[in-house]
């Protein structure tokens, strides 16, 4: 992503994509640890909520493919989400260069905007939904043989095509705030390294870096949308409204519960930044040469 060289913007669909199915295989098992630690306690039993016990549990009870639960529509939806942020944010940074094709930070910071909304509606808020239920179930012990086929049916016979939609709001609260933080910090620093450099673009292992360091900043920002809308998508559990599960979740478990699964969060956001914008910029240069 550079702030003056401009290219076809489809070519970003295809890098973004490519990115968002390698960083959302690597760094499942921390997805699944931070949602179980959302969901929290069911009913009378009395489920251990912290990263830890969830992943002793979890090892124990299903060994290593217990981790991989829900998978497959996180894959298949981050390779939509992450083609469609990368499309949007630089299809919308295209139309906000000044005339000599320069770009604001204020400008990189509405594009991220723009790309968080459109991917939420797209494929995050969907492709979550299924996995939550999926994660859920394993939670309560109960098989899906049909896996994500299984539950997208249950979903749509008992619930209608509107359950894949619950928790939108606070979804694109969360991815918003999240390509605005991530994509600034991102091109801020990968400009300045450049601008050090005499203009040459960072390597590989500088990218790396100042993906990691993206992912820090990210996840240093509110969580509280990434709570409500995990509790949100549950099914054995029904709120009337984002601010009705706010509440609720504020009066049943304080204050904490809102960073609750921060850490695996952390974790997963820093091996994203490091692998989503190498992969990005490597895949692009590729493109790019053969066009």
């Amino acid at each position: 992503m550079s702030q003056n060289k401009q290219y076809p913007v489809g070519l970003s669909l295809v890098a973004g994509a490519s990115a968002g199915m390698a960083e959302s295989f690597i760094t499942y098992p921390t997805e699944f640890v931070k949602t179980m630690s959302q969901l929290g306690v069911r009913g009378t039993n009395k489920i251990a909520v912290s990263p830890l016990a969830v992943i002793k549990a979890t090892f124990s009870s299903r060994g290593i493919t217990g981790f991989y639960s829900g998978c497959g529509p996180v894959i298949a939806g981050n390779a939509v989400k992450a083609g469609t942020r990368f499309f949007c944010y630089e299809s919308i940074r295209d139309l906000l260069r000044s005339p000599d094709g320069k770009l604001s930070t204020t400008s990189n910071l509405l594009a991220g905007i723009g790309a968080g909304c459109v991917e939420s509606v797209v494929a995050v808020t969907p492709s979550e939904a299924i996995k939550t239920r999926l994660i859920e179930s394993q939670r309560a012990g109960v098989t899906n043989p049909g896996g994500s086929l299984a539950v997208i049916g249950t979903m749509i016979r008992t619930e209608s095509i509107a359950s894949f939609y619950r928790g939108l709001l606070p979804t694109m609260m969360k991815q918003s705030a999240n390509s605005a933080v991530r994509f600034t910090s991102y091109q801020a620093m990968k400009d300045y390294v450049t601008d050090r450099n005499g203009g040459t673009a960072p390597g590989n292992t500088t990218i790396m870096a100042i993906g990691a360091a993206a992912g820090v900043i990210t996840v240093c920002k509110w969580s509280l949308s990434v709570v409500v809308k995990t509790r949100m998508q549950q099914s054995t559990v029904h709120y009337s409204s984002t601010l009705g599960c706010l509440i609720s979740s504020l009066k049943q478990d304080g204050l904490l519960v809102f960073w609750r699964g921060a850490s695996p969060r952390v974790a997963r956001l820093v091996v994203s930044g490091t692998v989503t914008f190498v992969i990005y910029e490597n895949v692009l240069s590729a493109l790019q040469r053969l066009t």
